[in-house]
């Protein structure tokens, strides 16, 4: 199921900004000196400051810096995104963040919420991945994603979101309620969507 609604995205402006290589490291069980992080910061806060106003504001409980410079981890993250006069313009959390700044790639772990206040339009996940080459923003096949636009609330598995295109797609099944006109009484203003993948 395809949708075409337009949709901004805040990854793109915040992942390009967070150049840090910041990470809690936990796929490694190994604690010699090559996996120990170079730099362990608490309650961190990271700016990013263009023409002379805030663009990012991040906050983390922990980040944590490798020595290969490219592993990135930090956990409990919120960020806000700010337009070039200086509005804010989104606001997320995670309780995880993992990125390579090689590969320019990040994934988002746990009780993630993404809010883009100027589109009208909000994201819930478990865990979502954003590639900066290629501005897509995915989740594995199965896994659950929440998109929430105005009175509009659909939830699917197989998320594709296109930072390019301003479009997002369901590949597996897809259900909601979808508001489709706001002059109609308060009975009949929404309708159910159901839809499985083989339709």
């Amino acid at each position: 199921m395809v949708k075409s609604l337009s949709i901004t995205f805040i990854f793109a402006a915040f992942f390009a900004q967070f150049l840090v290589s910041c990470s809690l490291k936990y796929d490694s069980p190994s604690q010699s000196e090559e996996f120990a992080p170079e730099f362990m910061f608490k309650e961190a806060q990271y700016i990013t400051v263009e023409d002379g106003k805030t663009s990012t504001f991040l906050t983390a409980k922990t980040l944590e810096r490798y020595k290969d410079g490219k592993a990135t981890y930090g956990q409990n993250v919120t960020f806000k995104t700010f337009d070039k006069d200086g509005k804010a313009e989104s606001e997320g959390k995670c309780g995880l963040l993992s990125s390579n700044s090689k590969n320019d790639t990040y994934v988002l772990y746990d009780d993630i919420s993404i809010t883009n206040t100027k589109e009208d339009i909000s994201i819930t996940a478990d865990v979502l991945k954003w590639n900066g080459k290629s501005e897509q923003l995915t989740s594995d096949r199965n896994d659950l994603i929440t998109v929430t636009k105005g009175k509009t609330i659909i939830q699917g598995s197989g998320f594709s979101a296109s930072g390019i295109s301003k479009k997002y797609s369901f590949t597996g099944t897809v259900t909601g309620i979808a508001q489709t006109d706001e002059n109609q009484g308060e009975d009949d203003d929404s309708q159910e969507i159901a839809d499985d993948e083989n339709q």
